[in-house]
């Protein structure tokens, strides 16, 4: 029997009373299964047959549970039931995200091919019952389980009176080993057990089968809201991961976990569970995910258990999940790269230009005079989206009369796949404050929602995220506002940097623009009372100028020991007469290092053609060994013969020498390129850096760090 699991995606089993929910990117495949039924209590099922060897698996069922009401979840085999649980989260958010996907774990199940797997999903009190996908994943065992409820006892716990519940121990199965070169990025998950862990407050329990490895850190102390915490750094590639924490949800109270990554908070949950049994089983692990956290070697990650109203705050391990990222020549162009910037203004009739005046059509909101900053700054833009209104100025744009926050989830998805904006300006809750009896924790988690998916779909977009205007209620004329839109909207904005930033620590690229802030409601609003006029417009642009400039940055350096550093897009840095270090990241940006001695720093070779103006024969090029690959080794220079940690060669028309990293200097185009295998076939050469006024290049001036 083959150790590869197999999943089976919601969407491809046989479907009965589910409907399909589809081009959600946080869902694997894209789409999962959704009951989201008129009445309490109705039933769905998804049906597959299982077609792999006949053998021992754990089945993981990975479902959504939203913080919106409680759904029930069976599977059967055979048409015999295993195992029955609730969905009954309160953290998980109101709509389906990677925040609320959940995975249970029913362990020990004797399948032969062709048997009948059946999950069956009741909605109740208000939340769908959501499942994204099972998977099979074989367990190394000569024994063969029944299906039905196990019957062997579990040891002796330390716990005093507590009844030991009954549990089927079977062998964990094998855990994924660690990739082998940490400089060499591997698709394996890296697992790391709690109990590997630097402890403080935890006890280690050990001799169990059911946990990873035998073992979990578990917390049960004296006196409630006492805290442990787990300690491991992080030893994997630098990149992108999603990181699953296992952790025991048994029905004896709660307890709340958090997770810290280099001392800042990333998550944090309630385990509350009421179907889990009184002791820690398979039947109570679930695998909590936190998706898209940038990681560099040596990172640290802290689990925080803190154990409450009776129940253990138990770990058995975390996992660290490689994103799978397009490769560099998929990836959608950036700023740097296309000369242009796409700029998607996104909201509701503010973004289009309401002005209670204008017809629709001559309707510019901010956006002329956002136009008109942009040029004047000399900055490439186009704005982009479905929508068209105005004059003078390119008129596209994402702004929707009336809309609020959750027509904007359901539909921005489309629109970034089609438009693929670089800035995404968004503006959003005026008409959830003023029209609807949405309360406030609500909308903001809406809003975060809203974030989460625009951040999933366009990772390498930056978002700024806007307050929305202030209110003036002597102005108001529409009978449908409701009576305390202005504190609403008081209120809305207070709870915005706080969610930008909760996304900001976890790497993600979104920042806040504080539109409430500079428009004052006599004096910039229009006669309705909450659209704002001309002058309120300008003084939005000016606001969104400001973030946009954030963002496309032109820096002028001064002093010694500076270390300018970019973003994704197009960057231009200019240096003193002091030793300065330029770190452009992705993008085309332009370099000018000015006197001093001077160092370019490059990460990767996939993060743009750089333009590096007055390079000297006392500048360097520091170049990170993990990111570039092809055998280069930290403070090992670069040979100019054939060698296997990396080799430099200049000429009219180099050729790469051997089949290791290869660097490039064209003496005749003064560029710089990488070829990460040399005479391999796998890579081909890259253009890194186009230098200016260059007359020798020579390996010394190459630092491998």
């Amino acid at each position: 029997m083959t150790g590869i699991p197999l999943r089976i995606e919601a969407e491809d089993m046989a479907l009965d009373g589910y409907r399909l929910e589809t081009n959600h990117s946080f869902a694997s495949g894209s789409a999962y299964i959704s009951l989201y039924a008129e009445e309490s209590q109705e039933t769905a099922t998804a049906t597959t047959l299982f077609s792999g060897i006949s053998g021992t698996y754990d089945v993981v069922v990975a479902y959504f549970d939203e913080d919106d009401g409680i759904s029930v979840f069976d599977i059967s085999i055979n048409g015999n039931q295993v195992t029955s649980w609730s969905a009954d989260s309160t953290a998980g958010g109101r709509l389906p995200s990677a925040q609320s996907l959940v995975r249970k774990t029913i362990s020990g199940l004797f399948l032969t091919n062709g048997d009948s797997i059946q999950l069956i999903g009741i909605e109740d009190a208000g939340e769908a019952a959501r499942i994204d996908y099972i998977e099979l994943i074989p367990v190394a065992t000569n024994t063969e389980p029944s299906n039905t409820e196990p019957s062997n006892t579990e040891p002796s716990n330390t716990e005093p009176n507590i009844e030991t519940p009954t549990e089927q121990e079977v062998e964990p199965p094998t855990e994924p080993e660690p990739p082998s070169n940490p400089a060499e990025p591997s698709n394996a998950p890296i697992r790391i057990e709690a109990e590997s862990m630097a402890l403080s407050g935890y006890r280690l329990e050990q001799n169990h089968s059911f946990a990873s490895g035998g073992a979990y850190t578990s917390l049960f102390a004296e006196e409630s809201n006492e805290t442990a915490t787990a300690t491991t750094q992080f030893s994997g590639a630098a990149g992108t991961y999603d990181i699953v924490v296992a952790y025991f949800d048994e029905d004896d109270g709660a307890s709340t976990f958090s997770v810290q990554h280099n001392g800042s908070q990333i998550d944090s949950w309630i385990a509350d569970g009421t179907s889990g049994g009184r002791l820690p089983s398979a039947q109570a692990l679930i695998r909590r995910t936190i998706s898209n956290i940038s990681f560099s070697t040596g990172d640290s990650i802290q689990l925080v258990g803190t154990e409450d109203a009776g129940e253990a705050a138990r770990i058995d391990y975390v996992e660290f999940v490689p994103v799978s990222l397009s490769s560099p020549t998929d990836l959608d162009p950036l700023a740097g790269i296309n000369g242009v910037i796409e700029i998607m203004p996104l909201g509701d009739s503010i973004t289009r230009g309401e002005d209670y005046q204008s017809d629709t059509a001559q309707q510019n909101g901010y956006r002329d005079n956002l136009a008109s900053l942009l040029n004047s700054a000399g900055v490439n833009f186009d704005f982009v989206g479905s929508q068209s209104n105005g004059n003078g100025f390119d008129t596209d744009h994402e702004g929707h009369g009336g809309w609020k926050i959750n027509q904007l989830f359901d539909n921005v998805n489309g629109w970034l796949d089609s438009y693929k904006p670089e800035i995404i300006l968004l503006q959003i809750g005026t008409n959830d404050m003023g029209f609807s009896n949405l309360s406030i924790s609500q909308a903001i988690g809406q809003l975060g929602q809203l974030i989460d998916r625009i951040v999933s779909k366009r990772p390498t977009a930056k978002l700024v995220v806007s307050s929305i205007a202030p209110t003036n209620p002597d102005s108001f004329s529409n009978p449908y506002i409701v009576s305390n839109f202005q504190q609403r909207v008081v209120d809305f904005n207070s709870q915005i940097p706080g969610l930008v930033s909760s996304r900001a620590v976890q790497g993600k690229a979104v920042s806040f623009a504080d539109v409430y802030d500079a428009l004052d409601a006599n004096q910039h609003l229009s006669s309705d009372g909450f659209h704002p006029n001309d002058s309120g417009y300008s003084q939005m642009a000016d606001v969104l100028f400001g973030a946009i400039a954030d963002i496309v940055t032109t820096s002028v350096g001064s002093g010694e020991g500076n270390h300018f550093t970019g973003n994704h897009l197009a960057n231009t840095f200019v240096g003193s007469d002091s030793d300065e270090a330029f770190t452009g990241l992705g993008g085309h940006d332009i370099l000018i290092g000015g006197g001093g001695i001077d160092k370019f720093v490059f990460g990767n070779p996939t993060e743009g053609k750089d333009e590096i103006s007055d390079f000297g024969s006392d500048d360097s090029f520091e170049i990170e060994a993990s990111g570039f690959g092809g055998g280069l080794q930290s403070n090992i220079p670069l040979s100019t013969t054939a060698s296997s940690t990396g080799v430099f060669v200049s000429g009219e028309d180099p050729v790469s020498l051997g089949q290791s990293a290869n660097f490039l200097y064209n003496t005749s185009t003064q560029t710089l390129s990488f070829d990460r295998d040399g005479l391999g076939t796998q890579y081909t050469a890259i253009d890194i850096a186009q230098l200016d006024g260059v007359s020798t290049l020579n390996a010394s001036q190459f630092h491998i760090v």
